[in-house]
């Protein structure tokens, strides 16, 4: 710690909500657009899909089916790549409009 201040290296993982009619557009969204790969939770022992995680660099995402979901006012996940002309143009390809701001 430096000035009483932990020094954090960075983020270990972001969950995020899905109400369950929206679990396999969830996955291809994930999956097939932004190229998320699958990670085994051991969490999930039970078998119930209704929570799954993704390798996100050194971090993970976690998606969980929430019941009682309800969207936030400004909800986002910022996610650093590489190469971003590359990623915006597999995203333009997926029928999603991109921007820079």
């Amino acid at each position: 710690m430096t000035d009483g201040r932990p020094q954090f290296q960075g983020v270990h993982h972001v969950m995020v909500g899905v109400p369950p009619d929206q679990k396999e557009a969830a996955k291809r969204y994930y999956e097939d657009v932004l190229g998320f790969v699958p990670v085994a939770s051991p969490l999930e022992s039970g078998g119930s899909g209704n929570l799954w995680w993704y390798e996100c660099g050194a971090s993970e995402l976690h998606v969980a089916l929430v019941p009682d979901y309800r969207a936030h006012v400004r909800p986002h996940t910022a996610i650093q790549v590489q190469d971003l002309p590359a990623f915006r143009e597999r995203l333009q390809g997926h029928g999603i409009e991109t921007r820079l701001d």
